[in-house]
């Protein structure tokens, strides 16, 4: 039998993680979706993880009236997105006052596939990795300007 924990009930219950605060609802513009933009793909990522895979390689490249427009980074992105139209407006419209439609770049669905890069070096791999961990933590991007740092794995 385990013995049961005593808690002294005048003691203040344990703090519990808070929920991620609503996002505050504003113009739609580029500047600000692009300000923002780090943010809705991590909420992008909590809730469907697909989506926030696309949209981690998404630019936005136009805010026309009251649609955004993406550009994917190559065709089979293109084609993520269009599946993913819908969930990606409702993302993009919790931070916007108006109701945003989503449009995909034309030159995203005719793009040719990028020419294949060269041998992969372990410095080239070691350069990549940094700039995507860079990508995805503010934090660690100050670090690593500030110390002048180097990755190592």
């Amino acid at each position: 039998n385990p013995i049961p924990l005593l808690r002294d009930p005048a003691a203040p219950a344990p703090a519990r993680a808070p929920a991620s605060a609503p996002p505050e609802q504003g113009p739609l513009t580029l500047a600000r979706l692009r300000e923002l933009w780090p943010r809705i793909v991590e909420d992008a990522r909590r809730e469907k993880p697909l989506l926030g895979a696309l949209l981690a390689a998404v630019e936005l490249a136009a805010v026309e009236g009251t649609t955004l427009v993406v550009r994917a980074s190559d065709p089979v992105h293109a084609e993520g997105l269009e599946r993913q139209h819908e969930a990606l407006r409702q993302l993009v419209g919790r931070y916007v006052e108006e109701r945003v439609a989503i449009r995909l770049a034309d030159d995203a669905r005719s793009a040719a596939p990028r020419p294949r890069a060269g041998r992969l070096t372990e410095e080239g791999a070691r350069a990549d990795r940094l700039k995507t961990l860079r990508a995805q933590d503010p934090g660690l991007n100050a670090a690593v300007d500030a110390l002048d740092l180097e990755l190592l794995e």
